[in-house]
């Protein structure tokens, strides 16, 4: 058993938890994410799948108005690979084993999260903090998830998901 130093220097670190079985069993669908998984705590669950294909649709877009390739983002992800894995509370032995999947799930989530925002903040709030290049929107008027009618009926359900994940909140320190 790890001495009192290092679990406590662990427990320091941890930001994301899995909620107890005991919490959970009392209504399991009010801790479920709904249309998309932030993380890996849900990433794969049958439901959430259909939300992929799009979250690879706003890397693309991200990756587009950047200019870089993805290996860019990946290697700087990797340079904060442990502290990523450390904030994850019983975080799968899949994710602490296959290094690169888990940062290219990251990276993936983490740009779909970017892309949310940079599509419904007001640019008053935003430009402050992104580059003017991010305030156009570049998807399509019918876009699904990023349209006008997306951002009505489909916004707030991921905005849900990333809230009851906590994912995003789990993020910031690493945006700075």
């Amino acid at each position: 058993m790890e001495d009192h130093a290092t679990e406590m220097e662990l427990w320091k670190k941890r930001s994301i938890y899995r909620i107890p079985s005991q919490v959970t069993d009392a209504n399991m669908e009010a801790y479920k994410p709904h249309v998309a998984s932030f993380g890996p705590y849900h990433h794969g669950e049958h439901h959430l799948r259909p939300m992929e294909d799009h979250k690879q649709r706003a890397l693309l877009h991200f990756l587009r108005r950047s200019g870089k390739r993805v290996e860019f983002y990946v290697d700087a992800l990797a340079n904060v690979l442990q502290d990523l894995k450390d904030a994850y509370d019983q975080l799968d032995i899949r994710w602490q084993e296959d290094e690169r999947a888990f940062l290219q799930l990251m990276l993936l989530d983490g740009c779909f999260i970017l892309e949310i925002m940079q599509t419904t903040v007001p640019p008053s709030l935003s430009s402050h903090s992104l580059d003017i290049r991010w305030q156009d929107n570049d998807y399509a008027p019918n876009d699904p998830i990023f349209s006008a009618h997306g951002k009505l009926h489909i916004m707030p359900l991921l905005r849900s998901d990333m809230l009851l994940i906590g994912f995003f909140f789990s993020l910031l320190p690493f945006l700075g």
